[in-house]
């Protein structure tokens, strides 16, 4: 597992290999379309609408690892590679990655010479121009950043580690903040958190508001001598880090909040045979943050994305003798349970995945890496089931009437509207993302419209939701 402390090889990354196996693939609410479109790994995925995403990852060129980044219509299986500028000939990683509207920030390292590497800071401008800053660094060694998340337009934290010594033991954790200007990047100011006495990584940040974060990771030291789970929250104006009930050891890779204090992180448990791994999920209670081991043997979750609270979808990998298989678990009404199974594409087997971004419970997109001929390579799914974006009119008379444009992506011919809980066929479906109803009469008061195809049913949204308004009475 490449984000445990002290595995920072940027080369060897590129010689992953994984044995033929079946793989886990899902949706919360419905199936997966999978692709491998190139050679590379994947590692961060950030999604701006349902149909708009944008990934981060490396390939291996001539000059070495390059960064890799490529811009995802998922709804219509379209990829453009990008390529970030590449800051050094011995290997460029990309890991973390948070995308705004019209901007997106990724985070990441490039190796400047054996056994060292420098954080780097890479944005993407409104004109789709990339453009790099490298963090100066203190003493050789691992100088890292895994993950970013920005809540305002011109504010991110991301997270990872800082070399404090010249040995590769004397490393910590570290939390660096990131002002983004008009032009895009504007500074940088990095905090080094060391627990005394150990060696730590913060893995994983996400911060639902511009007051409150929280960072995943691991520390190693103490009187066992073991990994343990290391969270931090920031509270407006200061990083505490605060215990982790009913877990001894493990990593903590992800980490999702979608508000203040409702927050779900994972990783695995610390086993010597990754066949003895077990997956960790770490939930936020009034009374702290409460672990528990996962009867799922052999699995490592990498990321996990929330809708609502305890509403989630937490992907990794699940490793069985040689084989290592892709995984994606999903969290409903207090139960975590496998997503169903599905193929990977033709020529390519095994693998896992990275990173997972959710738009509603249903469409949560997923990116990863696969092996196809020997050389690793980018794996992308995205739900096959409706999503909905939009109505045209977002109220009308209770008697009925209103004609609703409805767009979204994942339309068929053959769409069906729930409105409310009445039945409604579209009038037409124009394509695959726009199709049109007429409101039925209904009672007063919001109504959710919901579309279904063979592939499920699209979740009930503020974005796809009706007021139906009663007449006016004299």
């Amino acid at each position: 597992m490449r984000r445990r402390i002290m595995m920072f090889g940027l080369l060897g990354l590129m010689s992953l290999t994984f044995s033929p196996g079946a793989a886990s693939a899902g949706a919360v609410g419905g199936p997966l379309g999978i692709t491998a479109p190139f050679s590379g790994t994947g590692e961060a995925l950030s999604c701006q609408s349902l149909a708009s995403c944008t990934i981060l990852g490396q390939t291996l060129g001539r000059t070495g690892v390059l960064p890799l980044a490529g811009a995802w219509q998922p709804a219509g299986a379209a990829l453009t590679k990008q390529q970030p500028p590449s800051r050094s000939s011995l290997g460029n990683q990309l890991d973390g990655l948070s995308c705004l509207p019209t901007t997106c920030v990724g985070v990441g390292s490039v190796n400047n010479g054996i056994n060292s590497t420098l954080r780097r800071i890479d944005v993407l401008s409104s004109a789709g121009v990339w453009s790099t800053t490298l963090l100066p660094a203190a003493h050789r060694g691992a100088n890292v950043l895994f993950s970013v998340s920005c809540p305002t337009t011109t504010s991110c934290t991301a997270v990872g580690t800082t070399a404090t010594g010249a040995r590769v033991a004397q490393t910590h954790s570290s939390i660096t903040t990131i002002t983004l200007g008009a032009q895009g990047f504007a500074s940088a100011a990095a905090v080094t958190h060391p627990t005394p006495g150990t060696v730590d990584s913060l893995t994983s940040v996400s911060c639902p508001t511009p007051t409150w974060c929280v960072a995943v990771g691991t520390t190693f030291g103490g009187a066992g001598k073991q990994w343990t789970p290391l969270l931090e929250v920031f509270n407006g104006s200061s990083w505490i880090q605060q215990p982790v009930n009913g877990l001894t050891s493990g990593y903590l890779l992800g980490v999702s909040c979608t508000a203040p204090q409702s927050c779900v992180a994972i990783g695995s448990t610390n086993a010597l045979a990754n066949s003895s791994t077990k997956p960790i999920v770490i939930t936020k209670t009034p009374q702290g943050w409460n672990g528990q081991v996962l009867p799922r043997p052999g699995v490592t979750l990498n990321a996990i994305s929330c809708v609502a609270s305890q509403v989630c979808m937490a992907v990794g990998s699940q490793t069985i003798g040689l084989s290592t298989t892709p995984q994606i678990l999903a969290h409903r009404a207090g139960v975590w349970t496998s997503e169903a199974s599905g193929a990977l594409p033709k020529g390519t087997s095994g693998g896992e995945w990275r990173s997972v971004a959710c738009l509603e419970a249903n469409q949560c997109h997923v990116l990863g890496t696969t092996t196809s001929r020997g050389r690793p390579t980018v794996l992308l799914a995205s739900p096959l089931g409706p999503g909905v974006r939009g109505l045209s009119v977002k109220s009308g008379s209770s008697a009925g009437g209103a004609v609703i444009r409805i767009t979204g992506v994942n339309f068929q011919p053959g769409t069906m509207a729930h409105f409310g809980s009445m039945l409604v066929r579209p009038t037409k479906v124009l394509s695959s993302e726009v199709l049109t109803i007429v409101a039925p009469a209904h009672l007063a008061g919001p109504v959710p419209i919901t579309l279904t195809t063979r592939f499920g049913t699209s979740s009930a949204t503020s974005a796809a939701t009706f007021t139906s308004i009663a007449p006016a009475t004299a």
